[in-house]
């Protein structure tokens, strides 16, 4: 039996440290008719002098002039493919020997257009194989869409298609960050059917400065989702993960202009001009959602309150929340070493208790309450936290 060539595109910016196993996989597969295209970015470390190393005939090197992203390169990459099918594999990552050849003769055998697998993610010490229910064959085989209306599951290293597919549905989104697999995958199934090899064949490395830890071109991917896929994505599941981008959990920062994106965007699609209930039930989950927060803020204020009894603290914004925590605490018997603004105004105290500049500040011991405006929370958590404080809680009734 004949094997057609795949082509193997990595797109690579600056991984002069990863950069040889992501390759020495592709090489090392069982599979061997294959053409390697790696995608330089523009690098500016020793990734490009790396790549030059390898003599193997089936590589072929594209070098960027400008820095474009990840899916601009794997577009070019693409575009200059011979393979009758295209896999992709990302320059921190790494293939099990015979991930091609599996998915390939699955392919082939199926006749299908494109196939993924489940891949084993790690996170510095820890790893969990995505998904986590890869196991249910059942369901990614015949159910599949349904998995996707929620979420994305198909990483773009576990992905080979057909090169004529990318003809038909078009190329990665170029104005995408994050989300562009996902995006793709879409399309991918409004069309064609994706076969899917149970095994994880990929071995996934998240890197702390990678664009996969960047949470606002995560909220900007969710957004032109929601633009160009709004009769495809499970709405309730897109607010869900725009909640968990906001960090509220972890360090106090809501950032709710990112749900009125989102809200504009339903609001432009005509389907809720004549459904109005869908875009009732929408705000009305978004309402629900962020009052769950504000109980969970209440809970954290009022024990971080009790910690005032034993330490010194200090209420950050003298305006109206400022005063108003101030009165709270005073009748408690509870008062505060200073006021903390980030820009003095000739009033400098009050009831006696003194008004500073934050940025002069130099007790990084005091505990701080965040009296201000939701739209100021995040420049002033990130102010405290450069200047040493991470004791701090935000007035919940802001």
């Amino acid at each position: 039996m004949e094997y057609p060539l795949v082509t193997v595109i990595i797109p690579v910016y600056n991984r002069q440290y990863t950069i040889r196993r992501a390759i020495d996989s592709v090489l090392k597969q069982t599979y061997k008719n294959i053409e390697l295209i790696i995608v330089d970015d523009c690098s500016t470390d020793a990734t490009v002098n790396i790549i030059k190393e390898y003599k193997d005939k089936r590589i072929c090197l594209i070098c960027l002039i400008k820095n474009q992203g990840a899916n601009f390169a794997r577009n070019r990459g693409i575009e200059k493919a011979k393979g009758e099918f295209i896999a992709f594999q990302d320059s921190d990552d790494e293939w099990l020997a015979d991930k091609l050849e599996k998915q390939i003769s699955c392919m082939l055998k199926e006749k299908l257009k494109a196939s993924f697998c489940p891949y084993i993610l790690y996170e510095g010490k820890q790893n969990s194989i995505i998904p986590n229910d890869y196991q249910n064959i059942e369901l990614y085989q015949n159910k599949l869409e349904e998995k996707l209306k929620r979420g994305n599951i198909v990483g773009t290293p576990t992905l080979v298609v057909k090169k004529e597919v990318f003809f038909q549905i078009g190329m990665f989104d170029e104005k995408m960050k994050r989300l562009q697999d996902y995006e793709f995958i879409i399309r991918f199934v409004k069309n064609y059917k994706l076969g899917y090899i149970y095994q994880p064949l990929v071995k996934a490395y998240r890197m702390e400065k990678s664009i996969s830890t960047d949470k606002n071109a995560l909220l900007d991917a969710y957004v032109t989702l929601t633009e160009k896929h709004f009769d495809f994505i499970d709405l309730q599941s897109v607010i869900d993960n725009i909640f968990n981008c906001t960090n509220v959990f972890g360090g106090n920062k809501i950032n709710w202009n990112d749900f009125d994106r989102v809200i504009d965007v339903i609001k432009k699609k005509r389907l809720l001009e004549e459904q109005d209930d869908i875009y009732k039930w929408i705000v009305d989950y978004v309402y629900e959602k962020y009052f769950s927060i504000k109980r969970m803020l209440v809970k954290k204020y009022d024990f971080f309150c009790k910690l005032l009894k034993t330490k010194r603290f200090a209420i950050y914004g003298a305006g109206t929340y400022g005063e108003k925590v101030y009165y709270e605490l005073k009748m408690k018997n509870l008062e505060p070493e200073c006021f903390f603004v980030t820009e003095l105004s000739e009033e400098l105290e009050i009831d006696g208790i003194p008004i500073n500049k934050f940025s002069l500040c130099s007790d990084k011991d005091l505990l701080v309450i965040i009296a201000v405006s939701w739209d100021k929370q995040n420049e002033i958590i990130e102010s405290l936290q450069l200047q040493g404080v991470f004791e701090f809680c935000i007035y919940p009734f802001c």
